[in-house]
């Protein structure tokens, strides 16, 4: 291997297996409709709003923290909202845990 070719080897795989190219496959439309579920703090929301800039985006986080942060930096043509999803409708008590360190 001649000094060099592994940065143009690494440069090569990353266009062709970047998360964008793979979801830019996946997904045929420029403004896809994304449900987020266990958004956290927005993390994903700002992946693929890089990826597709026109999609619309619903955001969903039962932890009271985690949808503070994630309601702060969510876009503009983007929901974001502070429930959980499961297989019964209803009222449940969320349970956190404490920081253990």
């Amino acid at each position: 291997m001649k000094c060099g070719e592994s940065d143009e080897r690494n440069e090569e795989f990353r266009k062709n297996y970047s998360p964008e190219r793979f979801f830019q496959l996946l997904i045929s439309t420029p403004a896809p409709f994304i449900i987020d579920i266990g958004a956290h703090a927005g993390e994903s929301v700002l992946m693929f709003r890089s990826i597709f800039p026109a999609a619309t985006m619903v955001s969903i986080e039962p932890d009271p923290d985690s949808f503070t942060l994630l309601r702060d930096m969510i876009p503009e043509g983007s929901t974001a909202l502070n429930l959980a999803v499961g297989s019964r409708t209803g009222s449940a008590t969320f349970f956190q845990y404490g920081n253990l360190t």
